[in-house]
């Protein structure tokens, strides 16, 4: 009797997650993606070397936070090498500009070569499921030294 009504209790809670899925597919409003710019390495107080990818994210106002990620490659040792990677998260009924730290490979392939040009893809996932990609290229400069 245990085994049926563990059984009877999964499809009922299948049959509930289908529900939602159902409708946030059906009535929710998809993640946008707009290009605003062009790459380029920004001055962080926390370390690290951000890059603003030149991507705007906004997210519906739907109650549910959007996410997604971020990439960039570019000439590596001897091939086109991923440069740095990022997770990305928006709020709900948010629009915010895209940035990501670069990986060591990126700052290390920056340092030697002063400015390195880059392709930026952007995936963002939305409340509706749905995922929506930009992207962007450009040249991102090594930073000057101040002080």
């Amino acid at each position: 009797m245990s085994r049926l009504l563990r059984g009877a209790g999964t499809l009922l809670a299948i049959a509930a997650l289908g529900a939602v899925f159902a409708n946030a597919a059906a009535g929710a409003s998809p993640a946008q993606l707009s290009v605003t710019g062009k790459p380029r390495a920004v001055n962080s107080a926390y370390g690290g070397l951000p890059v603003e990818t030149g991507i705007a994210a906004s997210c519906p106002d739907e109650g549910v936070v959007c996410t997604g990620t971020a990439s960039a490659t570019g000439p590596g040792a001897k091939k086109s090498a991923v440069l740095g990677t990022g997770q990305i998260l928006v709020s709900p009924g948010i629009s915010q500009n895209v940035t990501f730290n670069l990986g060591k490979a990126g700052r290390k392939s920056l340092a030697s070569r002063g400015k390195v040009k880059v392709a930026i893809s952007v995936s963002l996932t939305g409340p509706d499921g749905q995922t929506v990609t930009a992207t962007n290229s450009g040249t991102i400069r090594q930073l000057k030294k101040h002080g």
